[in-house]
């Protein structure tokens, strides 16, 4: 009986490869959405598609380079906002996997100091910022596109914003992410400085 049982542990793991293992394991109760309840900034370098490394404070990184990353401080829940039954997944995914009951209405990047001519202190750098959520593909894309694809629902509790233009010259600077969401809540946070060079 032993060997029947062994036999058919190792057919299953030959058939369907490692996602059998699962049939095998519990894996724990997860909250599937999440809250958004604040933003946590940071920078990060890139290396061709992907995001390389932060970038240590005090030190500098060209602009094409630069990433700004946006993490939601989150609160996770089961309970459907419209009253419905508690909604567990005994699944192996990570909580606040389906995303939030609410969407983005808007952001607005806001440079704190002279970005170049064209953009100074305190104006909103969202005609030369891209997005990635990280969810279809390694690509950035307009603003608006990230928009429109959270407008229901925020799918993925983070995403990364690259600039399109460089500043006029090497300089610290310091950004302020404004998030609005379609319920008129708005969350705000400063980033720290960092050297962006040309």
């Amino acid at each position: 009986m032993k060997k029947i049982s062994t036999l058919i542990v190792l057919v299953s793991l030959l058939i369907f490869g490692p996602s059998a293992c699962t049939l095998f394991q519990s894996c724990p109760e997860v909250s599937p959405y999440f809250q958004i309840e604040g933003l946590e900034l940071s920078h990060f370098k890139t290396e061709g598609s992907f995001i390389d490394q932060p970038v240590d404070p005090g030190s500098a990184i060209t602009w094409s380079d630069y990433l700004l990353n946006v993490d939601f401080k989150a609160f996770y829940f089961a309970q459907l906002r419209s009253g419905g039954a508690n909604l567990y997944a005994l699944s192996c995914l990570d909580p606040g996997y389906m995303g939030t009951q609410v969407g983005v209405d808007t952001l607005y990047l806001v440079t704190l100091q002279d970005y170049n001519e064209e953009y100074a202190a305190n104006d909103t750098l969202n005609y030369i910022l891209e997005v990635n959520d990280w969810q279809d593909d390694l690509e950035f894309h307009d603003l608006s596109k990230y928009l429109n694809d959270n407008k229901e629902m925020i799918n993925a509790q983070y995403f990364s914003i690259k600039l399109t233009e460089g500043p006029s010259e090497d300089r610290e600077l310091q950004f302020e992410l404004v998030y609005v969401l379609t319920s008129g809540e708005e969350f705000k946070q400063k980033s720290s400085a960092v050297n962006i060079t040309k």
